[in-house]
């Protein structure tokens, strides 16, 4: 080791700023991506002639990074600062073309090209974010953007993806969510970080990163430009792991600075070694290693004025603590060997679960000379060398591909059929003025149009669908699960008088309605029960029994309703009423799982999973669409160019259900209208993104049912079915090995345009006859330039298909003309009214729906009506106290709506419609007959709400309409009559009638009620039972009823509990007579005795 030296020396104007310690400190502000220099005015008065500066090891260790040794190789996880970011974006990186052996001549290499990214990335201040997760069987690529903007970072991620298809020929991205990777990186138990100031090509130097010289380009020949990443790679195959970078770029402004302060360190350095020189004859190696370290920094700095500079956290997880020495050796020897480095490649390994990631801004320590590193274990890099530890495999490897770069028929024979033009012929990109035509009728086989995003698959429907509208007046469906783009076509002039445009889930624009459980004429209930199965397998992840406990909720909730589902009639008429609803599913879960015996945790588990995707369906405009009576006639779909948009509905799954839905709606359309044969095209059906219904699945388990490859199975087979009818279906996908392969092989026409992965164009050549070469040339296809086979053909044609897409206006007038053009589409409005009532008493359907559902599941609202309807069978004086506080329920909703008579009515719609739909239900009660109870007790209280509203204070006995009461009270007892389901209920309610059985829940499942019931039978005193429920009944149900009342409540409580509790039917008379017995003025009625 040297021994520290000393040098007096008189230094002017060399060191820029000096403070207390006299130490140059420099520091990044990360969040503003900004360096500080807290700057003393120079002069010579800052530096003192006459001081002595030392000089030793420790500069050397110091600014070789030396500090980072004496951890020995571990570092706590918990001791490092490190900065989150909340907005990340990234792009998941799936394969790239073998561009540098094509390039090769114009001197492109991976390195350089990322190089050159980097720096463009840095021009535009984009931070960087680079991600590789191994796994056994595959690696992922990421790369994305973070930062504190959420709209700068959505600007830069898409800056990020132009400049990799830019710099990158023939790459293939895809958005990728950032929760999936960080899931990734938090189930590695073990981490460790990289340290470290790499210089590419083996010294540092002025050189271009893309320069290539003679003998590099036959090592890149040889060797296919092999990247630091293809090492790394291939030295952890087979391994779990993750190498995560983030980089953030550091200003130019910084840059100079940094810079200017090497060359002040280097000049002082150096006339102080040359005044020790003079006094000692000798130059001094400590210096002269200092002064070499010096320069490199300085090299490297000024390759960062040209390239940019970044400061970057490197970190590395994996599973256990072997794996990781692995990663971090191959590390060090990846990025480290045979290279000259400002600092050596260090690794450390933490201790202690590191629970974030980001940017480590721990602060170095106090640096022995003036120059100060900005951060301890964060990594200050210009592009050039940054680019070592991001870039992309030159060589294939599972889950990323490297694919090859690479004449189509050209001569295509008109029939005398009416022909539909897809686009012209090109041959080797050029015109050849002929066009590609196929039959009108053919369409009704149907039709496959494939490509990747911004291929032109829409553009290519946009043309098809105007023509098959302007010269053959065929109308079409289009179901658009993302985006709005076909709404453009209202500004058409083929279209804008004919479109119609049905904003699913957005209640906004023009809502949608359908009742997935209607049942339509023609078709058996048990067809569209198997139907709906499917819907629900194939749009949901259904586990275990899950499938089973579906079906048997359906086969319950339709025998509720009164269906027999093996004659196809209904004992409670053909009404709305008949058709299920998705809170009848969902309440049916209970109901059905409990009785299936399963444990407590299974039992948990499947309500749960079952409810959980049922009540999604339910809320918002999802619930105002889907969990509904009525829906829309389809003939207002089918006779008029329709498009219905999925847009609003944000779940992929949902998005699957609803179109699922669409498509079984149509099939049973055309079968309630009869089968015909040999019809000609009478409609066509555009699928866009079909796999989220039609895609493929498999099952690898032999023990468990493949539920949703059945389903598939069966939209498969609607499809090859539907086009007896006339019917023909268009299907848009991205990646058509997404689609299920009867699909692929089943279509028609197949227009494919651009394609980048292998298996994708493989799987689409197979079915379109195309050779090796021709699919190659697929992937360098341009927007509307495609691939096209039908029946007849010996060949697929390359083909432009013309630009058919409409000029883009603002949404703002996009809405407003879809509101013009649907003013008056659907003429009953009951369709787009959730209730019956919503229609007669709402003025604006649905404007409180959420506000007056909420207001109606209150403890002082729904559980009332049981008790409204017993004051008004007994006319309580407290019937205006329990209107009253009805009304107040909805107060807090009121005042914030500013409306409250508009929330209390919906208020009253919803809850009404739920109560007597439950109780209608176990009265057996007809549809019409519920209708009528419903209609009337809303029309009552409703006027009671507005007269309550009016003065509250005012409000009493002598406001409640007596002739509505009357009128409720009998036309309640005439559908109550016969109602009575034992012998024993003639003993309570007279003329067959059973009033009260359904309103004694509360007290009923009271647990002092069910305790002391069962004490009371066993004790058998009527007279303790009579004081027990006179008590129960006053406090639970209505402290103001009359006797007579309490005496009926309380008998029809007995009977109930002794029943559910098997007490002897006999015993229970006698107890009933007894307490009977006991009230004056009472006689047994000999003909009910058992």
């Amino acid at each position: 080791m040297f021994s520290s030296w000393v040098v007096s020396v008189s230094v002017y104007g060399i060191i820029s700023a000096i403070d207390s310690s006299n130490k140059l400190r420099l520091k990044w502000n990360v969040g503003e991506n900004k360096l500080h220099n807290q700057k003393i005015p120079f002069s010579a008065q800052n530096i003192d002639p006459t001081k002595t500066y030392h000089f030793s090891t420790d500069h050397i260790s110091y600014l070789e990074k030396g500090f980072v040794d004496d951890l020995d190789g571990t570092i706590d996880a918990s001791q490092l600062e490190i900065k989150t970011f909340e907005n990340v974006r990234i792009l998941k990186i799936i394969g790239l073309t073998d561009f540098w052996k094509i390039n090769a001549n114009q001197k492109k290499t991976i390195h350089g090209l990322m190089s050159y990214l980097l720096s463009g990335l840095h021009e535009g201040n984009i931070p960087v974010l680079f991600g590789i997760s191994g796994r056994p069987d595959n690696i992922e690529i990421f790369m994305g953007t973070f930062g504190s903007d959420v709209s700068r970072v959505e600007g830069n991620i898409i800056t990020l993806k132009k400049t990799l298809n830019a710099f990158f020929e023939g790459i293939s991205i895809k958005m990728q969510q950032f929760d999936d990777f960080n899931n990734l990186i938090k189930e590695f138990k073990q981490s460790g970080i990289v340290v470290s100031s790499p210089s590419y090509s083996g010294k540092i130097s002025n050189q271009s990163p893309l320069d290539v010289t003679p003998q590099s380009k036959k090592n890149l020949e040889l060797m296919g430009s092999s990247t630091e990443i293809d090492e790394l790679l291939r030295g952890m195959y087979g391994e779990n792991f993750c190498y995560l970078i983030y980089a953030i770029p550091v200003s130019n402004k910084e840059i100079t600075a940094y810079n200017n302060m090497i060359l002040k360190e280097l000049r002082f350095l150096q006339e102080s070694m040359l005044s020790h020189s003079a006094t000692q004859n000798i130059r001094s190696p400590l210096g002269q290693t200092y002064e070499e370290l010096l320069n490199n920094y300085l090299r490297s700095i000024k390759t960062a004025k040209r390239t940019g500079l970044w400061n970057s956290s490197i970190f590395l997880f994996t599973q256990s603590p072997e794996t990781m020495n692995n990663l971090k050796a191959i590390s060090k020897a990846v990025f480290g060997s045979n290279r000259t480095m400002n600092d050596r490649v260090q690794t450390l390994s933490l201790t202690g679960k590191l629970t974030k990631n980001g940017l480590i801004m721990n602060p170095p320590p106090t640096s022995p000379g003036q120059l100060q590193h900005p951060y301890a274990y964060m990594n200050t890099l210009n592009s050039n060398d940054l680019g070592v530890f991001i870039n992309l495999p030159s060589q294939e490897m599972p889950g990323f591909s490297i694919k090859p770069y690479g004449r189509f028929k050209v001569s295509k024979q008109d029939t005398d059929d009416i022909n539909i033009t897809i686009g012209e012929i090109l041959d080797r990109r050029e015109k050849t003025h002929n066009c590609y035509k196929i039959p009108v009728g053919n369409l009704n086989k149907h039709g496959l149009i494939v490509g990747t995003t911004g291929s032109g698959k829409t553009n290519t429907l946009f043309f098809l669908l105007k023509d098959l509208w302007k010269k053959n007046k065929i109308p079409f469906l289009v179901i658009e699960p993302a985006k709005t783009e076909y709404r453009s076509l209202l500004f058409s002039e083929e279209l804008k008088n004919d479109l119609k445009v049905f904003t699913l889930g957005d209640e906004n624009t023009f809502p949608f309605r359908i009742n997935p459980f209607e049942i339509l004429d023609g078709v058996t209930v048990q067809t569209h029960i198997d139907l709906l199965k499917s819907v629900f397998n194939a749009s949901f992840y259904m586990w275990g029994p899950l499938p089973h406990v579906l079906e048997q909720c359906l086969h319950e909730i339709y025998i509720d309703r009164g269906w027999n589902l093996a004659s196809n009639t209904n004992r409670l008429g053909l009404h709305n009423g008949a058709n299920p609803t998705l809170t009848d599913l969902y309440n049916k879960v209970d109901d059905v799982v409990d009785k299936l015996g399963y444990g407590k945790e299974t039992t948990m588990e499947i309500k749960g999973s079952l409810k959980t995707r049922i009540d999604s369906m339910r809320i918002g405009g999802k619930g105002l669409m889907l969990d509904t009576r009525r829906t829309m006639p389809f003939e207002t779909f089918l006779n008029k160019p329709t498009i219905l948009e999925l847009e609003s509905l944000g779940d992929d799954d949902e998005k699957c259900f609803v179109m699922g839905l669409i498509l079984t709606r149509m099939y049973e359309y055309y079968i309630s209208k009869g089968t015909t044969e040999k019809v000609d095209l009478k409609h066509i059906t555009v699928i866009e993104e079909a796999h989220r219904l039609l895609g493929t699945s498999q099952n690898d388990n032999p023990y468990v049912g493949n539920t949703r490859g059945k389903s598939v199975e069966t939209f498969t087979n609607i499809l090859a079915e539907i086009r007896a009818y006339g019917e023909g279906i268009l299907i848009s996908e991205q990646i058509p090995t997404k689609l299920a392969p009867d699909i692929l092989k089943n279509t028609n026409l197949k227009i494919m345009h651009r394609i980048v992965a292998e298996d994708d164009r493989k799987a689409m050549s197979a079915t379109m006859n195309i050779l090796e070469q021709e699919a190659l040339m697929v992937t360098t296809f341009s927007p509307g330039y495609a691939a096209v086979y039908s029946e007849g053909d010996t060949g697929a044609y390359y083909v432009k298909v013309p630009y058919s897409k409409i000029k883009a206006t603002s949404s703002e007038n996009k809405d407003y003309l879809i509101k013009n053009a649907m003013l008056d589409p659907i003429q009953d409005k009951k369709t787009l009214a959730p209730y019956e009532g919503c229609a007669k008493y709402c003025s604006n359907i649905c404007q409180y729906k959420n506000l007056g559902r909420n207001v109606s599941r209150k403890r002082l609202f729904l559980p009332k009506i049981p008790y409204l309807i017993l004051a008004m069978l007994d006319d309580a004086p407290s019937l205006p106290e329990i209107l009253a506080q009805m009304a107040e329920s909805g107060r807090e909703e009121g005042e914030l709506s500013k409306n409250a008579v508009g929330i209390g009515i919906c208020a009253l719609v919803h809850g009404l419609e739920y109560f007597f739909d439950q109780v209608s239900l176990r009265y057996q009660w007809s549809f019409e007959d519920r209708e009528k109870i419903q209609s009337i007790l809303l029309d009552f209280t409703i006027e009671m709400l507005k007269e309550y509203h009016k003065d509250p204070q005012q409000f009493s006995y002598e406001s409640l309409d007596q002739e509505k009461m009357k009128e409720f009270n009998e036309y309640y007892q005439q559908i109550c009559t016969g109602k009575q389901p034992t012998n024993l209920c003639g003993k309570i309610c007279t003329e067959n009638t059973c009033l009260y059985r359904y309103y004694l829940s509360k007290m009923l499942n009271d647990e002092e009620y069910k305790r002391r019931s069962i004490q009371l039978f066993d004790e058998n005193d009527h007279l303790q039972w009579k004081q027990f429920y006179q008590k129960m009944i006053r406090e639970l149900i209505l402290p103001d009823i009359s006797d007579d009342l309490i005496q009926k409540l309380g008998l029809c409580c007995i009977l109930q509990t002794g029943f559910s509790k098997d007490i002897s039917p006999l015993k229970i008379k006698i107890l009933i007579e007894n307490i009977i017995a006991d009230y004056p003025d009472s006689t047994p009625d000999e003909e009910n005795l058992i």
